[in-house]
């Protein structure tokens, strides 16, 4: 094992950290910023950097589509604030910008076109992907269920633990496969 301590990268008050590929990174500060860092020639070099949420980034992650490629990252934080940027090469654009959400948001999962974002004030947010587009379904928010953590389980499931450790399932009635939309009845 070697540790390299001459190959390091300072970013003040970092709060969150992804990785986008095999050698570029995303870290989100305390105080709301987006450093985009890329390791070459041995050394970590901030390509990018944006004021981007108004108060502490929480948890930056890459969004995985219906593909089940994740060309998106979503930032989550402090203060009800969401926003998604598609990457494409050197391209970042806001595809999805929230701020109007409960609580401080501090955790979120993806898998195949659905996300789950947990606020600290017991809410579970469901952003669902159509078509390239994400977009915050406001009539699946479930309310007054505080978890602490979530993991992506399957397709349209996830598995959520609450406050006493207990595990739950979170099962997405969603078209995922052409199957289920072969299943749905024609008329109701």
């Amino acid at each position: 094992m070697a540790f390299h301590k001459d190959i390091h990268c300072t970013i003040p008050n970092l709060t969150a950290l992804e990785k986008i590929s095999d050698d570029y990174f995303v870290a989100g500060t305390r105080t709301g910023s987006l450093y985009f860092i890329k390791y070459e020639n041995e050394a970590f070099i901030i390509k990018e950097k944006f004021n981007f949420l108004n108060d502490e980034i929480r948890r930056i992650r890459c969004l995985e589509n219906e593909d089940g490629n994740e060309d998106s990252i979503i930032v989550i934080g402090n203060g009800g604030q969401i926003k998604i940027l598609f990457l494409y090469e050197d391209l970042k654009t806001i595809k999805v910008e929230k701020d109007d959400l409960k609580g401080n948001l501090f955790d979120v999962q993806s898998k195949k076109g659905t996300a789950i974002v947990l606020s600290e004030d017991g809410i579970i947010y469901l952003l669902e992907e159509n078509l390239g587009n994400w977009y915050l379904n406001e009539e699946a928010t479930i309310k007054d269920m505080f978890f602490t953590n979530i993991l992506k389980f399957d397709i349209s499931k996830y598995l959520l633990m609450d406050l006493e450790g207990k595990l739950n399932i979170l099962d997405i009635d969603r078209i995922a496969t052409p199957k289920d939309l072969w299943d749905l009845p024609l008329y109701q």
